[in-house]
């Protein structure tokens, strides 16, 4: 799992030259690379109440948002946090003014809210449909995602990330070309991940973002979301368009191998695109292991420091 196994089937190793020399030809200090780098709260759900499997053990602290600033400056050297909208008790404003507190408390900012399918605060429909034909979905799912937009801007983050779901594209054009314009306005980016629905076709990833047409919507690439016939090209597809990378490792095998896919190959193709902003590192693990999730990221973190 550390870095040298990995150095050394790319070949870099075997050449004697290290990443940062052959990519930039100007070495830099790991506390510069840092700050491009940052981290989601999804790879720690299990210590989440409210995203914690029945019955996983814990591994590792009881976390809420508060103690993210702290836990991730101390034990990770990280000050670009990414919240999943899950880990939010509530979005109420004197719980975001205190959240904002503990975030400038680190010296740290927010740069991405991933919003997922939490539940409308009233009524019993859950999710949110951009693309949903259905007219009064359409209408809920955008005053839900402009409420959210609203919390984003109050807490300072940079950006917010927006599903696409399945549905008709044009009609998740025109959604998106609403909240774009409703995000400019509170200083927020709008991002859309290849993160399933109409998004994971990156044909209509791109198309989405060029017919909204504004300078204020940008792609979300996540390295372990393609599938794997298509991963590396449709990377190198939506990579252009991208204000943040999502670097999400896949299990490890029983030999501590990341064999998801290769992360290498897929920080060339940012590096390649030109791509000069912050990676921020996740994990995802379907069948909810029992395993060290620091150790985890700790992989994660050195693979993307050793590629800037």
């Amino acid at each position: 799992m550390r870095r040298r196994s990995f150095l050394r089937n790319t070949g870099i190793a075997a050449a004697g030259l290290s990443v940062p020399t052959i990519l930039t030809g100007l070495p830099k200090s790991r506390e510069e690379k840092l700050k491009r780098v940052g981290m989601n709260t999804i790879p720690f759900r299990m210590s989440f109440p409210a995203t914690r499997v029945e019955g996983h053990p814990i591994v590792g602290p009881n976390l809420t948002l508060f103690d993210i600033p702290e836990y991730y400056a101390d034990r990770f050297k990280l000050h670009n946090l990414e919240f999943w909208g899950r880990h939010f008790e509530t979005p109420s404003p004197g719980y975001i003014a205190d959240l904002k507190k503990a975030i400038a408390k680190t010296h740290s900012r927010l740069i991405n809210v991933q919003l997922d399918n939490q539940p409308y605060r009233e009524g019993n429909l859950g999710g949110y449909f951009l693309a949903s034909r259905d007219d009064a979905m359409r209408a809920k799912s955008l005053t839900f995602v402009k409420e959210w937009i609203d919390v984003v801007a109050a807490l300072g983050s940079d950006a917010i990330r927006v599903n696409t779901e399945n549905g008709d594209f044009n009609l998740c054009v025109q959604s998106f070309r609403k909240i774009t314009e409703y995000a400019v306005k509170r200083n927020v980016v709008m991002l859309v991940e290849n993160h399933g629905g109409i998004s994971a076709n990156p044909d209509l990833h791109v198309r989405l973002i060029r017919e909204v047409n504004h300078s204020n919507i940008r792609t979300l690439p996540d390295f372990g979301n393609h599938k794997p016939e298509i991963r590396y090209e449709a990377l190198k597809a939506i990579m252009p368009y991208a204000y943040q990378v999502s670097p999400k490792a896949l299990p490890f095998n029983a030999q501590g191998e990341h064999n998801g896919y290769d992360f290498g190959r897929c920080m060339r193709i940012a590096i390649d695109a030109g791509f000069t902003g912050i990676y921020s590192a996740d994990y995802w693990d379907r069948d909810s292991k029992s395993i060290d999730y620091e150790i985890i990221m700790d992989w994660v973190i050195d693979y993307i420091v050793e590629h800037l």
